[in-house]
């Protein structure tokens, strides 16, 4: 069968061809309706013809006679052929894998994988040979190809095995010594294929293909392990050869000679298991090699070779990507004969003859790229091993478990030869991908794989994984099973293992996991604990209990059977929980001795105290809160762990149930509700229960979260949305200032309204009927909202983006929740002159200056400067017990009004907020200073209608 591209170069071929032809051969024709399938151009020879006449090729002669092939090579057809001449037979009968010293050495296996090797059936010339034909034109795509199918089949390379070679063929694993020993109990042979994807198919390299790849011709030395300057543009070369003869166009087909008889290639996995200097290496790959049995492939090989064997058997690896996976789809090969999950998988299958990589275009995938392995010598790789942090673990290779070593195994499998050759090596990443750092005088030589490359290397790259803040997981197996078994395919171990980041990682262990109650239960009148579990496949799960709280807070599950979620990560609702969970775990600062409050991946915060050596207490908010710290003697804080610590726990660090408001309600001080007053302003007009796409969520039903909604046309939103909605905290980390009861005072005498005020201004409306069923313009005059939206702009200047503590020394301007409303101006365009046009638009967020010093906090205001410069009054933090440094945390849900099942609720967002008490108020504005634009600003306390430029 040909491609279109293949006989529209054919007809090329014997046109331009045709002068040499006719001198060597005779004259002949060409027509470009010439299809070497069906027609043959008249005074050619056919490629048996040309070989007998040449008098130099009777080892290939011979190889094809004995074979039966000479009728078809002596007739029309469409083949390639590499042959090597008599004398490149001399060569490899002096020296070869199969030891043979003769032609009459060779088995008729060994025939025909000789044969078959140096035969593509259909014709190629060396312009067509690197070529793929695009889907759709059927024009060629020259350049891309480096792998093809020869003419081999899966019967040409099976191993039967017997209880005499079954130790050298088989690997010495729990899977394979299994069959070995069952069937070495009866004495009885099996056949075993180290691949049945596809035959070995053959490399080649073009000077197109380089250029194509944006590669070096130094690149294809480099893996042939010659002198850079060697391989030239017009080079061809397949396998171990070299073309030194090419485009001899025969009747039916090309012949091209090479200097060396062509062998099929071992793939990666056999490279590395024949390789005496590769042992210790290629032990820890066969851990993760199992026996599949075939019924198929049993009935296929005892109906070719009239046998009939009891098994066939396919050698597969354990692995992530395997026989069957595209460019688009990995199909792993994870499961054991019994169902089970292995413990550890290989990034590919080095075994897979058809390896495809993951990124591929859309032509011919397994002929465009290829795989590269790093292999270290034996040599290498104990001097790596001896005191280094695995062996301090585990002492011996043999001991330390296969879901150890497969990260090191994981990190030396590259996918693909073209974005990852020695011109490209610094693209290389690892684990973290991060640059591995591989060079090339890390490699002392190259083996050609059929499905890759094979470097020996002179050092071991481990991966990042043995030294980041996620080596516990990965080497503690007892311990964090769980964990390690989630962070990978939720990708937080490229998060986690780089390098450029310090990190504190709160690892909660397999039993820390069965304690986490679920926020979406806050505001339940139930609460919920899950217990996190794997389930035999080693997939995520959740049994969920019912829970009863504590007089201290803690909560206790109640008896019975749980409801179990399953699916793994897959599921919806425990990948949201368990993002959550990882994100309030990964502290994204590092550790800072003095320093106790420390932000998350999930910007929130937690307190972390060194009490001795590797010993720490945790708390995050929901443990500060009730004052139960989460305990550690055991951290990985030495040198082992580069880019900074892990405290493994035996619980989670979670987020408390308390919301701003109830934090402010709940404050006690000398036995005094300390914010009683600015607990009221912020009820009367900054808390919701719901908003237009979720539900509020909190630890009872009357403290809500920070949000403030109204319809459209009522007064002061800055949003002019169907529903004007400010979301005052929103999936951030904030700072709320309190202002004491007497703080609050005075802001009552700076022209703060009140809660009498408010309630009078309500009756008010109320008689005047500008309350429901008004219209728009009604409303507008009503006197409650526009103290509620006075109210509103207090609360929201006492309101900071980013959570700021009283703890080590810091300093800043930090932008609040109010922004200014700038007037909007209208220019007449016949008189250039700018007037106001009656609306506004939100302007530069108001801010606030904040000093933390000597275990003191003080925050000044801007009432005296402008927006972005505070020069006002300053305020101070009340540093009291439980008047500073209150953790709090609001949650939105994916839900209504109404929650029928808790277990199918996802979180959508949350905000964490530290609570400080101040001893004065803060006032953003008070008629002295201008905005942005240099309009003077009115007094916050006096407040009209702004309509809005967007309205």
């Amino acid at each position: 069968m040909l491609y279109n591209f293949q006989r529209k170069k054919l007809c090329s071929h014997l046109l331009v061809g045709g002068a040499l032809c006719a001198a060597a051969f005779g004259l002949f024709s060409c027509s470009d309706r010439y299809n070497l399938d069906e027609d043959q151009p008249s005074n050619l020879d056919n490629i048996y013809g040309y070989m007998q006449r040449m008098g130099n090729f009777t080892n290939y002669l011979h190889l094809i006679d004995d074979l039966g092939q000479k009728e078809i090579l002596s007739k029309t057809g469409s083949k390639t052929m590499f042959i090597a001449d008599d004398d490149a037979f001399a060569a490899f009968y002096a020296s070869n894998p199969w030891g043979v010293k003769n032609y009459s050495d060779l088995s008729l296996a060994q025939k025909t994988l000789l044969l078959n090797t140096s035969m593509i059936d259909n014709p190629y010339s060396t312009t067509m040979i690197s070529s793929a034909q695009s889907p759709g034109t059927g024009r060629p795509a020259k350049g891309e190809v480096c792998r093809r199918a020869t003419s081999m089949s899966l019967l040409d390379s099976v191993t039967v095995v017997t209880a005499q070679n079954a130790d050298k063929v088989l690997p010495n694993n729990a899977a394979f010594n299994e069959l070995r020993a069952n069937y070495s109990n009866q004495d009885k042979p099996f056949v075993l294929y180290t691949d049945a994807s596809n035959p070995s198919p053959m490399l080649h390299f073009t000077g197109k293909f380089v250029t194509s790849n944006q590669l070096s011709f130094s690149d294809i030395d480099f893996i042939y392990n010659q002198s850079e300057g060697t391989f030239k543009s017009d080079d061809i070369y397949v396998n171990n050869s070299r073309v030194i003869a090419a485009n001899v166009f025969c009747k039916n087909g090309f012949v091209h000679q090479v200097d060396k008889v062509l062998m099929p290639l071992d793939n990666m996995s056999e490279i590395i298991r024949k390789n005496p200097k590769m042992s210790t290496f290629s032990s820890i790959i066969e851990r993760f090699a199992a026996p599949k049995d075939s019924i198929a492939l049993r009935e296929t090989y005892n109906r070719a070779k009239g046998t009939d064997y009891d098994s066939v058997f396919v050698k597969r690896y354990f692995s992530d990507r395997s026989f069957g996976s595209t460019m688009a789809t990995s199909v792993p090969f994870t499961y054991d004969k019994n169902g089970n999950t292995y413990d550890g998988a290989l990034k590919f299958d080095p075994g897979w003859n058809g390896y495809i990589p993951e990124v591929a275009n859309d032509r011919q995938p397994m002929m465009e790229d290829m795989a590269i392995m790093l292999v270290p010598s034996d040599q290498a790789f104990n001097e790596w091993w001896t005191g280094g942090v695995i062996e301090k673990y585990y002492r011996t290779v043999e001991n330390t478990p296969s879901s150890v070593l497969d990260d090191l195994v994981r990190v030396n499998q590259i996918q693909a030869f073209t974005s990852s050759a020695p011109s490209k090596f610094g693209a290389v990443l690892n684990d973290a991908n991060e640059p591995l750092g591989i060079t090339a005088e890390d490699v002392d030589s190259v083996y050609l794989g059929c499905n890759g490359l094979v470097f020996l290397t002179n050092k071991v790259f481990a991966p990042a994984s043995y030294s980041s803040v996620l080596f516990p997981a990965v080497v503690d197996k007892d311990r964090f099973t769980v964990m390690d078994n989630v962070i990978t395919p939720m990708n937080y171990n490229y998060y986690l293992n780089s390098m450029v980041s310090r990190f504190v990682f709160l690892l909660p262990t397999n039993n820390g996991l069965l304690t986490y109650i679920d926020p979406v239960s806050y505001g339940q009148t139930v609460k919920r604990m899950w217990e996190f579990k794997l389930d035999e496949k080693q997939q995520l799960i959740a049994d969920v209990y019912e829970c009863d709280e504590n007089e201290d807070g803690t909560f206790t599950k109640r008896s019975g059977t749980p409801f179990q979620i399953k699916g793994g990560v897959n599921n919806s609702i425990l990948k949201n929980r368990m993002t959550d969970l990882l994100d309030n775990i990964i502290v994204v600062e590092p550790y800072q001795e003095g320093k106790k409050y420390y932000k998350t991946k999930g910007r929130t915060f937690v307190r972390i105290e060194k009490k001795a050596a590797k010993t720490y207490d945790v708390y995050g908010s929901y443990q500060e809160n009730i004052g139960q710290p989460l305990q550690s003697n055991d951290a990985y804080d030495g040198s082992d762990i580069r880019n900074g610590i892990t405290i493994p726990l035996d619980g989670i660090v979670m987020g408390t149930p308390n919301s701003v408001a109830k934090t402010l309600y709940d404050a006690v001080v000398d036995g005094d509700s300390i914010f009683k007053e600015f607990y009221g302003i912020v009820e009367a007009c900054a808390v919701s229960k719901t908003n237009s796409k979720n539900k509020w969520q909190a630890a009872d039903q009357i403290h809500g979260n920070l949000f403030n909604e109204k319809e459209p046309g009522l007064i002061g939103s800055q949003d002019a949305k169907t529903i004007k909605a400010t979301y005052l905290l929103n999936n951030y980390h904030y700072t709320v200032y309190a202002p004491t009861n007497e703080a609050m005072q005075e802001a009552y005498a700076a022209g703060l309204p009140t809660l009498a005020d408010l309630e009078a201004a309500e009756l008010y409306d109320e008689e005047m009927g500008y309350t429901s069923g008004a219209t728009a313009e009604e409303r507008r005059k009503s006197r409650a909202d526009s103290l509620r939206e006075v109210m509103l702009d207090f609360v929201k200047y006492h309101i900071q983006d980013n959570s700021i503590f009283v703890d080590v020394d810091t300093a800043g301007n930090f932008e609040t929740a109010k922004t200014e409303m700038i007037k909007s101006m209208v220019v007449d365009e016949s008189t250039g002159e700018a007037t106001w046009g009656g609306k506004y638009a939100p302007g530069r967020p108001y801010k606030l200056k904040v000093q933390v010093a000597g275990g003191q906090m003080t925050v000044t205001d801007c009432r005296d400067g402008s927006s972005s410069n505070p020069q006002g009054n300053t305020a101070n933090v009340v540093i009291k017990e439980g008047a500073y440094n209150l953790m709090a945390r609001e949650y939105w849900l994916d839900s209504g009004s109404t929650i029928t099942n808790p277990n199918s609720v996802n979180l959508n967002n949350s905000s964490a907020v530290v609570v400080h008490g101040i001893n004065h108020p803060l006032i953003f504005a008070d008629g002295k200073h201008q905005d942005s634009n240099g309009q003077l600003i009115e007094s916050q306390f006096t407040y009209s209608y702004k309509q809005l430029t967007s309205e």
